[in-house]
């Protein structure tokens, strides 16, 4: 398996990078949204699909968090390589996955590609992972307000809720918008599992 290669970008167009290394071109498949540029020197992370008909395909990332929701994605029934390219090219890694632990079919089922059936899917098959993969790699919470998210999530798991639990909390503070601080979150998961208790 080839995990990355290293060398300089020559050519990009929607959906492909082609980078030079030990003088050999190869073409990757990439999600639409890099940050490379022409000429600029590039470490990519890659992954093989062998397909029956169509043999192998490489297929590129810029992080191997990137790397690990395709896979992830790719694990999902109905999920193709060509679909997981395409959800990834519409939200970053990080909302992607927030989406998916928070349970939010809503944002999923607004995704080209996926409607409301599927993301329930996705959400049933992919929520867990989601979440340890959001708790694992530092990377894909560098966003302040996903690296809050992933501290709520740690104090719930501390204080012993269950998974469901906590996706049910965290679906609830993905639609506060207006104040995202750490104790404001925080309280309001809580006060939210509290009712559920309760009821």
């Amino acid at each position: 398996m080839i995990d990355y290669v290293k060398g300089l970008i020559t050519n990009l167009e929607p959906g492909f990078v082609t980078i030079e290394v030990a003088g050999m071109g190869m073409q990757l498949q990439v999600p639409e949204q890099v940050n490379w540029t022409i000429n600029q020197q590039a470490n990519i992370f890659c992954y093989m699909h062998w397909n029956q008909e169509q043999g192998p395909s490489l297929f590129g990332f810029e992080t191997k968090a990137d790397r690990r929701l395709f896979c992830m994605l790719i694990s999902c029934s109905g999920i193709g390589p060509r679909l997981a390219l395409t959800l990834m090219s519409q939200l970053s890694t990080q909302d992607l996955l927030n989406t998916i632990a928070t349970g939010n079919v809503k944002g999923l089922s607004a995704l080209h590609g996926i409607g409301p059936k599927k993301a329930d899917m996705l959400i049933m098959q992919l929520r867990s992972k989601a979440m340890d993969l959001l708790q694992e790699e530092p990377s894909v919470t560098a966003d302040g307000n996903a690296n809050v998210i992933k501290q709520v999530m740690q104090v719930l798991e501390t204080l012993h809720y269950s998974r469901s639990e906590i996706s049910a909390a965290l679906a609830q503070l993905q639609e506060q918008k207006e104040n995202n601080s750490f104790d404001v979150l925080m309280r309001s998961a809580l006060s939210y599992l509290a009712k559920t208790k309760t009821n």
